[in-house]
């Protein structure tokens, strides 16, 4: 989102070598899964392309799924460990 490209070179490289332990113990299962991955990874970049102009510093600041997840976690993930 903010055009650095060195943060998703070092990330997929990190990636290829998951990839390779999978594949050594999964075999045949990781080359099926790829398809629906990568249109599943294709669809988020376009829906991010499209909505990435839409935004304002705010919305970016807080994230749709930023202040649930930490409701959540407040209010019952907190209490049982303490």
């Amino acid at each position: 989102m903010t055009g650095d490209h060195t943060i998703l070179i070092s990330k997929s490289i990190l990636d290829l070598f998951t990839a390779a332990i999978f594949g050594c113990t999964l075999g045949a299962v990781v080359s099926l899964v790829a398809i629906p991955q990568c249109i599943i990874f294709l669809l988020l970049f376009y829906a991010a392309t499209a909505i990435y102009p839409l935004t304002n510093e705010a919305m970016i600041a807080a994230m749709i799924l930023v202040m649930p997840i930490s409701a959540l976690w407040d209010n019952y993930i907190m209490p049982l460990v303490s």
